[in-house]
């Protein structure tokens, strides 16, 4: 893990999904370590930031 302390960085698992991040990233989102481990860039995203998830038909 960084232990860089003013810049927020996060460590995503090959699924998409949080596998680790510092502190700097948590202050920035508010949220505790516990709360953030498992989330993903979807959840950790103001709505209408990403793309839709929706596959448009071929």
């Amino acid at each position: 893990m960084c232990s860089t302390q003013k810049v927020g960085v996060i460590f995503w698992d090959g699924d998409g999904t949080n596998a680790d991040a510092n502190d700097a990233f948590l202050k920035m989102l508010g949220l505790d370590y516990d709360d953030a481990l498992g989330t993903s860039r979807r959840d950790l995203s103001p709505e209408g930031v990403l793309p839709s998830r929706k596959v448009p038909p071929h």
